[in-house]
């Protein structure tokens, strides 16, 4: 019995001791990965790679490159909407305030999306692992969701417009389709819907199944363009 219990403590010893080194050995690992650079005269942190995919964002250390294209301003919409009313010919009663609310969730949405391109350069020109970096695809984040709830409400507006002057205007997306408005609806209904979604853990699902549709190649950077288009027409 009494040899049982010294080699019984000797095990918890050693088992105390393999834990205190394995601390260490982290400690070790993230002190290794913190590295001080002086950059233009200020002291910037490189954050290890596996910490940014923990606490920012799955794969976000691995961002390198800006995939969204292009949007050039748009012109003032709006201002000719308000001044053909004037001068030419009225828009009716039942139509106007839809009508308006395209063209301000339109433009706000084009605007969102600029800054949002904006931000994602700098993310990816910034110091890789970066206190620059990681605020950079902060801002980019907000500025691509606010893109999204515009733009699709925006697209909204544009269906029922379309319905009202004429019953038989087919609508933007069908429930289902794959389409590039079906698909930046249902990312819409998941920022809509985010506290259900995290309570019954489709957060995650609908992460994955985009990644899935991106690697086989049905969902492109341009793919938003044709909602875009739409915009235009009915401007």
């Amino acid at each position: 019995m009494q040899a049982w219990r010294l080699t019984a403590r000797g095990n918890a010893r050693a088992l105390v001791r393999a834990r205190h080194r394995i601390t260490l050995a982290n400690i070790d690992t993230v002190l290794a990965g913190v590295r001080n650079w002086i950059w233009s005269g200020v002291m910037v942190v490189q954050w290890p790679g596996y910490l940014l995919d923990r606490y920012v964002a799955p794969k976000s250390s691995a961002l390198a490159k800006c995939l969204a294209p292009e949007v050039s301003e748009l012109p003032d919409y709006f201002g000719s909407f308000f001044f053909n009313n004037i001068f030419t010919e009225q828009v009716s009663d039942r139509t106007l305030s839809l009508t308006n609310v395209f063209l301000r969730r339109f433009a706000n949405a084009v605007e969102d999306y600029r800054n949002g391109r904006k931000e994602m350069l700098a993310c990816v020109a910034a110091l890789q692992y970066s206190n620059d970096m990681v605020r950079g695809y902060m801002r980019a984040l907000s500025y691509f969701e606010a893109c999204v709830v515009n733009t699709n409400l925006a697209l909204k507006a544009h269906d029922t417009v379309g319905k009202l002057w004429n019953p038989k205007e087919p609508r933007t997306f069908n429930p289902g389709d794959g389409s590039s408005a079906q698909r930046l609806n249902a990312v819409y209904n998941a920022l809509k819907h985010f506290d259900d979604n995290q309570a019954k853990g489709l957060g995650s699902r609908l992460i994955k199944s985009t990644i899935r549709e991106r690697q086989r190649g049905r969902q492109r950077p341009g793919n938003f363009a044709p909602a875009y288009r739409s915009g235009l027409r009915c401007a």
